[in-house]
């Protein structure tokens, strides 16, 4: 069953609360986790190779592990003050509520790793790769993050005071943080899910915030000069006192919420009023998050909305005549009595909570069903967002999933025989007796989800797993 609106914002909210638990309770063990028993008999092999193993509480404090294979090991809680790990690879590695105070990790490779709770304080963190990564509950004070990617990953309740986050990469990222009085200068947010996070008088100069998610965020006093805020959403979001000196704010949308700096005129800066009855005819709106958008008898005709989230939107008597619709998400969207004569939704994917206009045929006009059991063989899912859906036991086979957002996605006895998985995010995602028959896929995006091993693949693909053949 396709989560609805209701439940989604319910998911949120108790991730958000989640998030919080861990961090309150790390908070609490952290400052007690050197006297828990570690494991003080570690021997650190001559090639390095410590892939999978299991260094729970281990204690490697300034422990030489340059360039050492750490894949998918179990570092929980495990003391690596003052650690040389340059280089090293921890991709899917378990680090959640380790101790990485002063240590050296540049270049070091965390893709898909566990890191809720960590402890990073003055760690060298400069040009490591977190991308995927879950990064809840973290301390990065006075860390040194310059050049960091950070990209599509999950951050909640993260401390980054004093931290240098010079050139780090947020894109896509899901960040419920506290970024008020930092310098987040030249910084790519590119698309990252920023919702209700607080920025208060953070220095953005510069920096690339294109189609990112700042709806019902605090930015009094935020410094936006020469930024790119083009296609952000702005909905509810507090900007009293911003200065938007040079700032690229084409195709940003705001509603009747958004709080402006005094004398500010959105529509000469080229922002679009989201709200019923809204004229906005011939917009371009592509890839803007319009997720539970209030839109009831607004005028689009001819707007382009192609790549846009429409989530849980309302569209109840909409004029979306002649509008490129292409690959937009329509999940629990209602449509009813909407004029979408000459639309094109080609790509478009809908579920079955989606109202349309009586006697529209989705299937017709080239859109998908993302549904338990569907039929979605050789689709077009490129880019998609599909998180918090059930897809079990759908049919895949030769899918396109390139740059899909998987993440938490139910695929319990799917079907993706050649799918073409390549960058997409599978963190989370639940693989049990799916079939990945050559599919395009890395092991390192596969062990980033739940019961892979249970998933069914070619004996090739599963050498490389390290599962039996």
């Amino acid at each position: 069953m396709v989560i609805n609106s209701q439940k989604r914002r319910n998911i949120l909210v108790g991730s958000f609360v989640l998030g919080l638990i861990i961090f309150l309770g790390l908070a609490v063990d952290l400052g007690s986790a050197l006297n828990k028993p570690v494991n003080t008999c570690v021997i650190i092999p001559t090639d390095r190779n410590l892939s999978g193993a299991d260094l729970k509480n281990a204690d490697l404090r300034g422990a030489d592990l340059r360039g050492a294979d750490l894949r998918g090991a179990n570092l929980y809680e495990a003391n690596l003050d003052a650690a040389n790990l340059q280089n090293a690879d921890l991709r899917n590695a378990n680090l959640e509520g380790a101790n990485l105070q002063n240590a050296d990790l540049r270049g070091a490779d965390l893709r898909g790793a566990d890191l809720r709770g960590a402890d990073w304080r003055n760690t060298n963190l400069s040009n490591t790769d977190f991308s995927d990564a879950n990064l809840t509950g973290g301390d990065f004070r006075n860390a040194n993050l310059t050049d960091a990617n950070l990209s599509r990953t999950e951050i909640q309740f993260v401390n980054f005071d004093d931290a240098d986050l010079t050139g780090v990469n947020f894109s896509r990222a899901w960040l419920f943080v506290d970024f008020s009085e930092l310098d987040l200068s030249n910084v790519d947010l590119t698309d990252a899910y920023l919702l209700r996070s607080h920025f208060k008088n953070t220095d953005f100069n510069s920096a690339n915030l294109a189609n990112a998610a700042l709806a019902d965020t605090s930015l009094n006093g935020a410094i936006f000069k020469n930024a790119d805020l083009s296609g952000v959403d702005l909905r509810g979001a507090d900007l009293t006192n911003v200065n938007f000196q040079n700032a690229n704010l084409n195709g940003a949308i705001y509603d009747p919420d958004t709080k402006f700096p005094q004398n500010f005129d959105p529509a000469e800066r080229g922002m679009s009023l989201i709200a019923p009855k809204s004229n906005l005819n011939g917009v371009e709106l592509t890839g803007v998050n319009l997720e539970f958008a209030r839109l009831n008898g607004a005028k689009l005709v001819g707007a382009d909305l192609s790549n846009s989230d429409l989530i849980g939107a309302r569209l109840v008597g909409t004029q979306l005549n002649g509008a490129k619709l292409i690959s937009v998400r329509l999940i629990d969207a209602d449509l009813r009595d909407a004029d979408l004569t000459g639309a094109i939704f080609r790509g478009a994917y809908y579920s079955k909570e989606t109202k349309f206009p009586q006697n529209f045929n989705p299937a017709e006009r080239g859109m998908y069903l993302i549904a338990p059991n569907s039929n979605l063989s050789s689709a077009d899912l490129t880019d998609a967002n599909l998180i918090f859906i059930d897809l079990t036991g759908v049919n895949l086979r030769d899918a396109d999933l390139r740059d899909a957002n998987l993440n938490n996605l139910d695929l319990t006895n799917a079907d993706l025989t050649n799918a073409d998985l390549t960058d997409a995010i599978l963190r989370g995602a639940i693989l049990t007796k799916a079939k990945l028959y050559n599919a395009k896929v890395t092991p390192f995006q596969i062990k980033s989800a739940v019961d892979w091993q249970n998933a069914y693949y070619s004996p090739e693909f599963r050498k490389q797993l390290g599962l039996t053949p």
